[in-house]
């Protein structure tokens, strides 16, 4: 916002961004979205330094690619910043700008590559799983269980099951990004976008770079990944520098044509609207202050079900979930095999964690709630605890128990 409208412009981003919904929900998070936000944003500066003919151009350039690559390191959704680039950049003509954004491009493939590598080195025998998981959140098919049916695979069988026509997913769309940008930042962003289209000739190349770079991961992910968009509220978090870009535009273009019709003696009038609009940002974010922090919610008993197992298990157990949550994972700190939410499926990953894990602890973790669906395991195996929190039973250790009734 500085590299295009001064230290003004970067001051009415920033507010825009810390009065925006859905950062103000996701920032209290160790939530990756934002770091590949971070990222993309330190390449897109980088960009527009590169080609806007100051000195030091080929260091600026360096650094862009290298923040590019972090970037999808971070998180899928910033690779598509290079398309953008590389529309604003065609569109200018420049040949420099589609040489660079090019070469930003080959940094997403290669952060793209890495962690698909990273992935297939440390998991192999979930690679159909995870083809069969893009192609579902892409919305061309929907789940099918992979030849080799890994027991993590088996969480995916009933999560992603849903198919969504193209009015549900635009109603949904809609709501997502009306209560998560608010209406004000979504539609003076629109705005600001159809205003630097239309009167191109008044509106700087920097300006014109920055808008269609921010607006085409958002755009395009929400376009190519459809399901895991729908499922994912925080994906809206991509459309958030588009936004407070858009709006400190659009509000100075604003500001500098008032200033110029209003007499000296009537500019200070001109904080009414100011006052005003400052009220009606700050708006969403108190309606959705009093909607989470002061409404009374049922608490999940996720957090005390993940430490339940860990103080119950040893550190190297394996343990079967019923639930689909990662909270345990991340926070029971043993390995979980989500999903299995019955008895058969109980028995289908006891058939095969003794190869995966041989000779090691396994333990079926239930919440108190869905012990109902268990009761078999509860009379012939060894209840380790049974209390609010936790019912945790003893199934031996991994290729060790005994033929399954």
């Amino acid at each position: 916002a500085k590299l295009g409208f001064g230290s003004r412009g970067s001051a009415v981003a920033i507010f825009v961004v810390l009065t925006t919904p859905v950062f103000f929900l996701y920032v209290c998070l160790v939530q990756l979205t934002t770091m590949g936000i971070l990222f993309s944003l330190l390449a897109l500066a980088a960009f527009i330094k590169a080609t806007s003919g100051a000195d030091r151009q080929a260091p600026w350039a360096w650094f862009g690619f290298t923040a590019t690559v972090l970037s999808v390191l971070s998180s899928w959704e910033p690779a598509l910043l290079p398309v953008g680039l590389l529309a604003s950049s065609l569109w200018q003509g420049n040949r420099q700008a589609i040489r660079l954004s090019l070469s930003y491009g080959l940094a997403a493939f290669l952060g793209i590559v890495s962690v698909f590598v990273l992935y297939l080195i440390s998991l192999p025998l979930l690679a159909g799983d995870l083809w069969q998981t893009m192609l579902f959140r892409a919305g061309v098919s929907k789940y099918v269980a992979p030849l080799h049916l890994s027991i993590h695979s088996l969480v995916n069988i009933s999560n992603y099951s849903f198919h969504l026509s193209l009015r549900e997913l635009l109603i949904s769309y809609s709501l997502q990004f009306f209560s998560s940008l608010g209406w004000v930042v979504l539609f003076v962003s629109i705005g600001a976008l159809y205003f630097s289209l239309r009167y191109g000739n008044e509106t700087t190349w920097e300006v014109k770079k920055a808008l269609l770079a921010l607006l085409a991961p958002p755009a395009l992910w929400y376009a190519l990944m459809p399901n895991q968009a729908y499922d994912n509220g925080f994906e809206t978090l991509t459309a958030v520098p588009f936004g407070a870009i858009g709006f400190a535009f659009l509000l100075l273009k604003g500001r500098n044509a008032l200033m110029e019709e209003f007499p000296q003696r009537l500019r200070p009038l001109l904080l009414v609207p100011l006052i005003s609009l400052i009220f009606l940002m700050i708006w969403p974010v108190w309606q959705f202050e009093q909607k989470i922090l002061h409404s009374s919610y049922k608490a999940t008993g996720m957090l005390d079900y993940a430490k339940a197992v860990s103080e119950n298990t040893e550190l190297n157990a394996v343990v079967i979930s019923p639930g689909g949550s990662l909270v345990p994972v991340y926070y029971s700190r043993r390995h979980i095999i989500r999903g299995i939410a019955n008895e058969e499926s109980v028995r289908l990953v006891m058939g095969q964690v003794g190869t995966e894990f041989p000779g090691l602890p396994v333990y079926l973790a239930i919440p108190p709630a869905s012990s109902g669906s268990f009761t078999h395991f509860i009379s012939t195996h060894r209840v380790v605890v049974w209390d609010k929190k936790l019912l945790l039973i003893s199934l031996g250790r991994a290729g060790e128990v005994g033929a399954w009734p």
